[in-house]
């Protein structure tokens, strides 16, 4: 439960950015590129994971998968 609300404030927190920062402040973050760029293209630049995926090369349960993953890093970093 803390890390869903750990990842809901990450996202009203990128949300809340100018894109470069939000591109910044991810890239300050222990995630693989594939993490990073996946939460960037949906909610960075406010792709949908169908398009995200084409643009990344990417299946679309990949997309989500490695977001879900990336926000799970970002929330364990963030909480310890």
């Amino acid at each position: 439960a803390r890390s869903v609300s750990i990842q809901r404030a990450t996202l009203a927190a990128l949300a809340g950015m100018e894109r470069e920062r939000a591109v910044r402040w991810l890239a300050a973050h222990p995630l693989d590129q594939e993490e990073r760029d996946c939460i960037a293209e949906i909610d960075v630049y406010g792709h949908g994971a169908v398009q995200a995926a084409d643009r990344l090369f990417l299946s679309t349960e990949t997309v989500k998968r490695r977001r879900r993953t990336g926000y799970g890093r970002i929330a364990a970093a963030l909480s310890g």
